[in-house]
C-alpha cells in the first residue's frame, strides 16, 4: 500500500465523521433532540484524528517531501492546503465552543452553531477533494519508491507503537455511525469506517 492510499483511507473515516455531523444538523433542524454524547464523541474524533494525527501526517511528512520536488504552481497548491488545515482547526474549536453555549439553552447560538457546522462540513469535503484529486496524484507522480517507504515509516511512527490503535479508531467511528444511523462504507481490512473520500 502506498502512503497516499493510507491518507485516502483516512479520508474515508473523516467522510464518515462529516456524515455524522450532517446527520446531527439534520435531526436538529427537523426539530429533533440533540445527542450530546454523540456530539462530544464526534468532536473528540475530529480533534484527535482529522485535525490531529491525519493532518500531522500531511503537514510534517507528505507535504514537506512534496515541496522539495514540486514546481512553483504545485508548491502554491500545497501551501493553500496547509493554510486550510489551520483554518479547519480554528473552525472546529469555534464550533465546539458554540455548541457548549447552545447546549446551555442559547437558541441564537444553536442556530449559529448549526449554520457554521454546515459550512464546516462543506469546507472539509472540498478540502479532501482537493487533496484526493490534486495533492495525492502529485505525490504519486513526483515521489520515488524510497520516498514512499520513508513516508509509511513516518506514518507508523506517528500512529504509535500500539498495533490496535487504528482498529480502535475504526471501531469508534463505526460505533458513532451506528448510533446516528449513518451508513458505514467498508474501507480496506482494518479500516472499516468511511465513505468515498
Amino acid at each position: 500500500m502506498r502512503a497516499t492510499e493510507i491518507l485516502f483511507e483516512e479520508h474515508r473515516r473523516i467522510r464518515s465523521l462529516l456524515d455524522c455531523l450532517s446527520k446531527l444538523i439534520l435531526i436538529s433542524n427537523q426539530g429533533g433532540g440533540f445527542d450530546v454524547g454523540a456530539a462530544e464523541e464526534l468532536f473528540d474524533l475530529f480533534e484527535a484524528f482529522a485535525d490531529g494525527s491525519h493532518q500531522e501526517k500531511e503537514e510534517t511528512c507528505l507535504f514537506p517531501r512534496l515541496r522539495m520536488r514540486a514546481s512553483g504552481k504545485e508548491a502554491s497548491v500545497l501551501e493553500k492546503l496547509v493554510n486550510e488545515h489551520a483554518e479547519d482547526r480554528v473552525g472546529l474549536a469555534g464550533l465546539r465552543s458554540k455548541l457548549q453555549v447552545a447546549l446551555l439553552g442559547d437558541v441564537a447560538m444553536k442556530r449559529e452553531f448549526l449554520s457554521d457546522a454546515d459550512t464546516y462540513v462543506a469546507m472539509q469535503r472540498n478540502h479532501m477533494k482537493a487533496e484526493n484529486t490534486v495533492a495525492f496524484p502529485m505525490a504519486e507522480r513526483i515521489l520515488s519508491a524510497q520516498d514512499d517507504r520513508a513516508l509509511i515509516e513516518e506514518f507508523d511512527r506517528l500512529d504509535g507503537t500500539s498495533p490496535g490503535a487504528v482498529k480502535h479508531l475504526d471501531e469508534r467511528v463505526v460505533t458513532l455511525c451506528q448510533r446516528l444511523g449513518v451508513p458505514v462504507v467498508p474501507g480496506r481490512p482494518g479500516q472499516a469506517a468511511g465513505g468515498a473520500g
